[in-house]
């Protein structure tokens, strides 16, 4: 399902996110050229393929090389971590990084 707001495109992934999913984000895409913004709303996906992953990057990198604003949002913790080394993880809305060191000690104040 994709909606569109203004000059936002908003398309909600799939529960399984392979190389088919990722065709038809990007015809909706084509479809819609003007949205300045597109929002992968990944809130419903709980496995992937890895081909799937690696068409949605390139989907990602494609239009922000072309000035779109991507962000991929609501995706799963478990998935993040399972994705936390992958170049996704640039497109990957602010408060959900999938490079956050889990170890990571924070500063101490002095």
């Amino acid at each position: 399902m994709t909606t569109i707001s203004h000059s936002t495109l908003h398309c909600f992934l799939p529960d399984f996110l392979d190389s088919a999913a990722v065709s038809a984000i990007r015809g909706h895409a084509a479809l819609h050229p003007a949205s300045g913004i597109i929002v992968l709303d990944a809130g419903r996906v709980s496995r992937f393929d890895p081909v799937g992953v690696l068409r949605l990057w390139d989907f990602c990198r494609d239009r922000a090389a072309r000035g779109y604003d991507v962000q991929l949002v609501h995706l799963h913790p478990a998935l993040r971590f399972r994705l936390r080394n992958h170049p996704l993880n640039h497109f990957v809305n602010e408060g959900e990084h999938l490079f956050e060191n889990p170890f990571g000690i924070k500063e101490s104040r002095r």
